[in-house]
């Protein structure tokens, strides 16, 4: 190399290198990344660049900047895979605008669509199988937490306008469209029928699975040598409320998938064998069990939780539920007093607000499941909001005599008696139910709510203090003015106003 072209070379790899130094201490300067970006491709040291950003990103994980720079090198270096799996990451971490899915298709373009691929027998593949409609938003976080996961994506959108279907092609998905006719089955079986792998997951756009249960879900597979069962998952259904049946505080065992303040589970099978004789059956709240049974096919607890947000978007949550309604109905019609169909029914007229009807769906339950506890606790809820507290008392005190450890029978107990003006019997019933269940959040609020009236506004102000430690002011400040709105329409304002005062609501 001639002397001065060396020079100029020295000259060039210095200044990248105090370009260097200058982003580890300030990466979120968009001109030095910009110049660095510039500088790597002059002198032809990109794959030095690559490594030095992808270790700026180890200690800089949200920095979007660096991350689209990472791109744009890998594809100079015309590395599409490498540039495809950071593109996927971006697009998890915020909603994609359209030139991002735009530069993201034209990338997937030379890649094509993930497939099976055809192996060792001993490794038994995945095909993710998932209905969408308008979920923009969740579509990344879900396909990102998965693609080390599964070994195909098959979506079927129904309709979306809002490009939900691009950003599954972005993740490798094949995506087919259905026109949507209020039937939930037919839509899920029309990706099983698309589906290759040897068995199939069974995900909605709104939830993820963590990384570091992979391999429990993969061991599970493997040591089914005969496919002959199939697996029941556990859903961790996040909200921002903590008056629902099962609830359990959030305990950092996930830290980066819990939200919200707690979840209550449901358990549902979503792992099971790829056979055409296993297919969805029912409009609505579609279920594969009735086939599973059908084919002598058992159904095992898989110990891999699903992580669900849907509650936390409480508009897309309500429109969601009225058309499980809507359709639930259709569902009753086929089956007559089927309890199951029937307990999803009451479940949906409470999340809707319809608290008659759902005291009616769940007295029709207890027709053909005589003494069943969670009827009980739901019909003393939804006296509670109708203003009913004397039967919401009676129904609790039913609850509690089928299953005395269920806890929500306790605190709907509690509940009502406060709203009738038994503050200092609700408080005794919610002392007795935290010495065995001592995080239950919904229980510990209104103990602080009944000191305020039982005890003072001291004791009332500790209890409401302590529970911003494990809720955000924000919900708390919801959850007191929903009480302190409830009491005055019952005529308790003597309570009303301790609770407000104690809370720092005035």
């Amino acid at each position: 190399m001639p002397k001065n072209a060396f020079d100029s070379y020295k000259s060039q790899t210095t200044q990248l290198n105090a370009l260097q130094q200058a982003l580890i201490e300030t990466p979120d300067q968009e001109n030095l990344l910009q110049a660095y970006f510039k500088e790597a491709v002059a002198i032809g040291a990109v794959p030095q660049a690559v490594r030095f950003l992808d270790r700026l990103l180890e200690t800089h994980p949200w920095n979007h900047s660096i991350r689209g720079m990472l791109i744009a090198l890998f594809l100079k270096q015309e590395d599409y895979p490498a540039a495809m799996e950071c593109i996927e990451t971006l697009m998890a971490f915020s909603t994609p605008d359209d030139a991002l899915i735009d530069a993201a298709l034209s990338v997937r373009e030379h890649l094509g669509p993930d497939s099976i691929q055809k192996g060792s027998p001993s490794k038994r593949s995945i095909s993710l199988c998932m209905i969408v409609k308008n979920e923009r938003a969740f579509m990344g976080p879900c396909l990102n937490s998965v693609r080390k996961l599964v070994d195909e994506i098959v979506v079927v959108d129904t309709g979306s306008n809002d490009r939900s279907a691009d950003i599954a092609t972005v993740y490798g998905a094949r995506v087919y469209h259905s026109k949507w006719r209020d039937d939930f089955s037919e839509v899920r079986n029309i990706s099983l029928d698309k589906a290759q792998g040897d068995w199939i997951l069974i995900l909605d756009a709104d939830e993820v699975i963590a990384p570091q249960d992979f391999d429990a879900l993969w061991r599970t597979i493997q040591t089914d040598e005969t496919h002959s069962c199939a697996y029941s998952l556990q859903t961790r259904n996040y909200l921002n409320l903590a008056n629902t049946m099962e609830w359990q505080p959030n305990d950092n065992s996930y830290p980066q998938q819990e939200a919200g303040i707690g979840w209550f589970p449901t358990d549902k099978v979503r792992l099971f064998p790829n056979r055409s004789d296993i297919r969805f059956v029912f409009p609505v709240h579609e279920m594969v069990d009735t086939k599973l049974r059908a084919a002598g096919i058992g159904v095992r607890a898989c110990p891999v939780p699903v992580h669900h947000y849907g509650l936390l978007n409480e508009a897309k949550n309500k429109r969601k539920a009225e058309t499980y309604f809507k359709l639930g109905y259709t569902k009753l019609d086929q089956l007559g007093n089927d309890p199951v169909a029937l307990r999803e029914l009451a479940v949906q007229a409470g999340q809707l607000g319809r608290w008659i009807e759902a005291i009616d769906l769940w007295k029709r339950l207890l027709d053909v499941r005589p003494g069943y506890p969670e009827a009980f606790v739901n019909m003393a809820g939804a006296c509670w909001q109708l203003g009913r507290y004397d039967k919401g008392i009676a129904y609790s005190k039913k609850a509690i005599q089928a299953n005395p450890d269920l806890k929500e029978g306790h605190y709907n107990l509690a509940v009502n008696m406060i709203m009738k003006g038994q503050a200092d019997s609700a408080a005794a019933v919610l002392k007795a139910l935290l010495q065995k269940h001592e995080r239950y959040l919904p229980a510990r609020f209104m103990l602080a709510a009944a000191h305020c009236v039982v005890v003072g506004s001291e004791e009332g102000c500790e209890g409401f203090s302590a529970l911003v430690k494990e809720m955000s002011p924000q919900v708390l400040r919801i959850a007191v003015e929903d009480l302190v709105g409830k009491l005055m329409d019952s005529g308790r304002s003597d309570y009303a106003d301790a609770i407000k005062a104690s809370a720092c609501m005035d």
